[in-house]
């Protein structure tokens, strides 16, 4: 169980919109044709301004896709040379994840370690109740499985731009309008969602509306079914990685390393080539320039080869000719891959140790594991809470699902516990305190400095765990003592005993 801390829930930020019921349009009088064609105006300037924005992003893209890979004013394009594409679609994002073991770990390392431990979602600091915003909250945990919903729409996010949270709300209404807030709103299902099944139709083109530029309307395409369906977006939670320059489309994480990427197939493909073509050399026949065969005698050979080759022959009947192994050439690619390794590490911040999994792995620094738990830490403050934990919540709350928390709609605290430690550098910490403290004891230094001063300065320890260990150590020295003084006099007979 998570042991909660005091959080002042005024300092949570929540830019999210609280979603308004839907309101009717408010009859136009005394206007008849010329209101129809005001209406019909705007209707078609709002059509242009969202294919402009459509337009503008494609050839944005397009032209520094055209860039890429040039140099020497356009003379050389070394991804052309190298076969790297130009552009990447999500298409080869999710087949590099599905077919590739750097990919998905590249993919995954983040959300496997941010959502291994469960946070604490709660409005009521006091762990012996629970309020009525918590007692739901909790229902819905468990009956959806949220953490690893959560879980697998921050892999699909990460896989192409965005990703989603398809929320099945249970209000009776077409997806494609918006949610109607009702206090006995019931959420049935919560399904994650990437790229490939979640696109934008349409974005909100009015510069006076607070939610300008992010979508309005999406469409979400199902398993097994080729019909899309069209989803207001007060029923998605967008949710996109590594944003930049763009509120709703973020960087995919394969996108840095996509090249690294295909390096790393040529070295372990090649390698593996390399492999199964020097394990069976090749074979040069030398026939003797005296010798004349005619087509039989030529089938009769090509019939021996093959024979060597494809069956289990360890023979060739063979006349006027000589055999002469070609020796192939092995290189251990190891030291190729490991500079690519070490180019994918700087880029995404996962520790080499992370990308390996190995034996290697494990005899790696303790500083690796270090940087890593904060990177993790911070990952779940700054993406998995205010891009995904935050924004359901709200929703939930503005449309009914969820009780308000009782201090306010966004009073409430997300609480993680500590990221995992390494276990093996808590067995190097512990080895080098025994060091230490033997260190202390030998040469003496307890005249320089009081115990209690050495446990606590340089062994980390609390004043109370002082006092418990220097206790434990005279109570032991005490009976020690006692046990030498029984035994001394029977070891040392006085004269009268011996007399």
């Amino acid at each position: 169980m998570i042991t909660r801390r005091r959080t002042d829930p005024a300092t949570t930020v929540n830019s999210r919109k609280k979603i308004p019921p839907p309101t009717s349009p408010v009859p136009t009088k005394g206007k008849g044709k010329k209101a129809s064609a005001t209406n019909e105006e705007a209707a078609a300037r709002e059509h242009l301004g969202r294919r402009l924005m459509a337009i503008n992003s494609m050839l944005s893209r397009a032209s520094l896709a055209s860039h890429m890979g040039q140099s020497y004013g356009g003379d050389r394009d070394l991804y052309t040379a190298l076969g790297y594409p130009s552009t990447i679609s999500y298409d080869d994002y999710l087949a590099k994840y599905k077919r590739g073991g750097y990919s998905r770990r590249v993919i995954n390392a983040f959300p496997n370690a941010c959502w291994r431990e469960r946070p604490a979602v709660y409005d009521d600091e006091d762990p012996m109740t629970a309020s009525p915003f918590e007692e739901k909250w909790q229902d819905i945990v468990e009956r959806l499985r949220i953490w690893n919903i959560l879980r697998r729409a921050d892999v699909l996010s990460g896989i192409g731009r965005y990703g989603g949270l398809f929320l099945g709300i249970g209000d009776g209404n077409s997806t494609e309008e918006p949610v109607v807030p009702s206090g006995e709103m019931e959420l049935n299902f919560i399904t994650p969602v990437g790229e490939g099944q979640l696109s934008i139709a349409a974005k909100v083109t009015d510069m006076a509306d607070e939610r300008y530029g992010l979508p309005e309307l999406y469409r979400v395409q199902f398993d097994g079914n080729s019909i899309a369906v069209a989803v207001h977006w007060s029923r998605i939670i967008h949710i996109a990685d590594n944003l930049v320059d763009s509120d709703v489309y973020g960087s995919p994480r394969l996108e840095c390393v996509f090249n690294n990427i295909i390096d790393l197939e040529k070295l372990t493909g090649g390698s593996a080539e390399m492999f199964w073509r020097g394990a069976f050399p090749g074979l040069g026949f030398l026939m003797d320039k005296e010798a004349d065969l005619d087509t039989v005698d030529l089938d009769t050979l090509q019939d021996e080869i093959d024979n060597y080759i494809h069956k289990m022959n360890r023979y060739m009947k063979l006349q006027g000719i000589d055999i002469k192994e070609l020796s192939p050439q092995v290189v251990d690619p190891k030291g190729h891959v490991d500079v690519q390794l070490m180019e994918i590490s700087a880029a995404t911040g996962i520790p080499k140790r992370l990308l390996i999994g190995t034996e290697e792995a494990r005899l790696a620094g303790g500083q690796d594991a270090d940087q890593w738990r904060e990177l993790v830490e911070g990952r779940r403050l700054d993406f998995c809470e205010e891009a995904m934990i935050r924004p359901l919540v709200d929703r939930l709350v503005d449309i009914g699902v969820l009780d308000e928390p009782k201090e306010g709609r966004t009073k409430y605290m997300v609480e993680w516990p500590e990221a995992d430690s390494d276990p093996e550098q808590e067995v190097r910490i512990a080895k080098d305190k025994v060091l230490m403290m033997k260190e202390y004891l030998l040469n003496g230094m307890e005249v320089l400095m009081p115990p209690e001063d050495f446990l606590q300065r340089f062994l980390g320890m609390d004043q109370e765990e002082v006092k418990d260990l220097l206790e434990s150590i005279n109570l032991e020295d005490l009976s020690r003592d006692e046990e030498e003084e029984e035994i001394v006099p029977e070891m040392n007979p006085t004269p009268d005993e011996v007399a």
